[in-house]
């Protein structure tokens, strides 16, 4: 009974685990802003590009967050091999791997959080209306329209990177009891009893 115990919750963890390094990877790739007019381009945390009058635009503040979220890809590629050893692996050694991916996804959360408004601020800080008023004159230079993406709206609300990362540790935690040696369990229950005589 108890092995069914286990193997059923070390594959939900599994399961947990593969989401959430599809939902990590869907918000570091996918863009979170749009831009067209003079401007043309997208921004997503991983990569930009933006153009001006057909010109490439680099922003170094961009460039940071572009390094900022390699951590975010690489919890997404260390969660998706501990899905997958999930399936075919010792479940006590899978269960181990996932908590340690659960507890990194606890601590980068922040980041994952944090990151889109670093971004917000650069991409609202461009110049979007057009005209500029010079010792000639005024002058019409364009203007740039900025859309946020669903991305943004739907999957980097500020309590979603948290609240994903939180399911997964509990998800995780409750594979990694399940598979505790019986006599740990005796033991724990043991430490338990001392105090009654």
């Amino acid at each position: 009974m108890r092995s069914g115990r286990s193997r059923s919750r070390v594959l939900a963890s599994a399961v947990a685990c593969l989401a959430y390094s599809a939902y990590v990877a869907a918000c570091v790739v996918l863009p979170l802003y749009e831009l067209s007019g003079v401007l043309e381009g997208c921004v997503a945390l991983t990569w930009y590009e933006l153009r001006y009058y057909g010109e490439p635009v680099s922003l170094p503040p961009l460039d940071a967050v572009t390094a900022l979220s390699a951590p975010l890809l690489v919890l997404a590629a260390y969660m998706l091999a501990a899905s997958a050893y999930a399936i075919r692996g010792p479940e006590r050694a899978a269960s181990e791997l996932m908590l340690g991916g659960a507890l990194a996804a606890v601590s980068e959360s922040s980041l994952l959080a944090c990151l889109p408004w670093v971004v917000a601020r650069e991409v609202r800080a461009i110049p979007v209306t057009g005209p500029v008023e010079t010792s000639a004159g005024l002058v019409f230079f364009g203007t740039a329209r900025v859309v946020e993406t669903w991305v943004l709206r739907a999957l980097l609300h500020p309590a979603v990177p948290l609240a994903t990362a939180a399911a997964v540790l509990v998800a995780s935690l409750a594979a990694w009891v399940a598979t505790l040696p019986g006599e740990a369990l005796k033991g724990e229950e043991a430490h338990e009893d001392w105090w009654e005589f």
